[in-house]
């Protein structure tokens, strides 16, 4: 029972922080915009195109990218999904940070105090970061490509079948052309 509760208050804690953090930021970069005006493009129906009948590629993020236009085909705001979007991932790379951290911790230690600490001070830290808070509701894709590197390289300690490491890194490339080095 006590275990549980620590849980849960230091759930609470990382949650706190990183809400108050978002709400208490508000960046959003130039490059947040010109992507959601590409999806607010392709949601439209113009293609894939910074203004109407311009063929000029200027998006680095093309899964992100994909999630906006859908966003935008249901009718959603692009800027607030963006923000939530990046919120969420946000959000999953503390709980992913959490179970890194636990990996680390043998199971003999994890019921006590001590080991309770080990495995939630890292995502507590994290969230408690100045650039994550800032990043966590920018819009972009950064916390995507962070949720879906650590949620790699998880699945590759956990000796997980190749296939899904790879299927990860290879979303990972979708997401910034720079996730492709993991994926080689």
């Amino acid at each position: 029972m006590e275990r549980n509760r620590t849980f849960i208050v230091l759930v609470l804690v990382v949650a706190a922080v990183l809400a108050v953090g978002a709400a208490l930021t508000n960046y959003v970069p130039d490059d947040t915009f010109i992507t959601l005006r590409y999806a607010r493009n392709a949601a439209r129906g113009d293609g894939f195109v910074f203004n109407a009948g311009e063929k000029v590629e200027g998006y680095t993020n093309f899964l992100w990218l994909l999630l906006l236009v859908v966003a935008g085909k249901l009718g959603l705001p692009l800027v607030a999904t963006a923000r939530v979007l990046s919120f969420v991932f946000s959000a999953g790379t503390l709980v992913l940070t959490g179970l890194a951290a636990r990996a680390f911790v043998p199971p003999e230690e994890r019921r006590g105090a001590t080991g309770v600490l080990r495995i939630f001070l890292p995502p507590v830290l994290l969230a408690a970061s100045g650039p994550f808070l800032v990043w966590s509701s920018s819009g972009s894709e950064l916390p995507l490509f962070t949720f879906l590197f650590l949620a790699g390289f998880l699945l590759l300690r956990a000796g997980t079948r190749p296939g899904a490491v790879f299927a990860v890194f290879g979303l990972l490339g979708l997401v910034r052309p720079e996730g492709t080095l993991f994926y080689a």
